[in-house]
């Protein structure tokens, strides 16, 4: 396992649930410990509700029409469910990287930038090269900043976007698929990226991946639809998840067999 955690907090969830304005519940009754300085990697099928659960650690859930949001959800003492949190505060401490690039249409240095900016930071230039070099970019765009970010291959833009992010000096970092868009290259080396960042940041990675979850994670959690809705099968340390996993969903799932009815009843509680 790692050393010490040397900044932030845990993020934690207690009976969380999600339900969509149509009905359509993503997730419900959550409850799961991320602690802080890990990378904990979150397994499972589309749509049971993973990415749904990102969103709620940085509040994007918000921005979506009737979205409700139960339980509770805390990043050390801080209520992340609370009405008057300071959102753009916490999307500092609570960075993002999607599943695809998304660069601002701005140039490479101005991604970089416009966040410090807004966020109050000081020593721009010193921040964005800093950034820049820790995602490993510098040497390759030093000469071309003004140039438009879009100008990037796929695996830069996605450097780049991390760096966006890093830049703000996250307490936690949310990783939805991102190197699904990639090619095996870029994607090993955004991995060696995330590897990093072990101690520094705690990194959710989403993932459909179990290979990767097993290079990265220090735990894995696997989410499940049952009952209409995403549930938590199991979390535990990366090397028992795979070697011993207490459910039968989970073994079935490790072992690459299709999960029976009766492996689904066992594991889960009725909805």
């Amino acid at each position: 396992m790692n050393a010490r955690p040397l900044r932030g907090a845990d993020l934690a969830t207690e009976d969380l649930s999600l339900r969509y304005r149509d009905g359509t519940q993503a997730f419900a009754g959550v409850s799961l410990r991320l602690r802080a300085g890990t990378i904990v990697a979150l397994v499972g099928p589309s749509g049971c509700g993973k990415s749904s659960l990102l969103s709620v650690f940085n509040r994007t859930s918000d921005l979506v029409p009737g979205c409700r949001v139960s339980g509770r959800a805390r990043l050390g003492e801080l209520d992340l469910l609370a009405r008057d949190l300071d959102l753009p505060a916490l999307r500092r401490r609570v960075g993002v990287l999607f599943q695809r690039p998304a660069p601002f249409p701005l140039s490479i240095r101005a991604n970089v930038a416009l966040a410090l900016r807004e966020h109050g930071f000081d020593e721009i230039e010193g921040r964005c090269e800093r950034a820049l070099r820790q995602v490993g970019l510098w040497d390759e765009v030093a000469g071309r900043l003004d140039a438009p970010a879009t100008s990037l291959s796929g695996g830069q833009q996605q450097r780049l976007c991390l760096a966006r992010a890093l830049a703000l000096e996250p307490e936690v970092l949310l990783l939805d698929e991102p190197c699904s868009a990639l090619d095996p290259y870029a994607a090993g080396v955004l991995e060696d990226l995330v590897a990093s960042l072990r101690g520094r940041a705690t990194v959710v990675l989403v993932t459909h991946e179990l290979a990767q979850a097993r290079r990265l994670a220090d735990e894995v959690a696997l989410f499940w639809v049952h009952g209409g809705a995403g549930r938590l099968v199991e979390q535990s340390e990366t090397e028992r998840f795979f070697a011993a996993p207490q459910r039968p969903l989970t073994a079935a799932y490790v072992a690459g067999r299709r999960p029976s009815a009766a492996d689904v009843e066992a594991s889960l509680p009725a909805p």
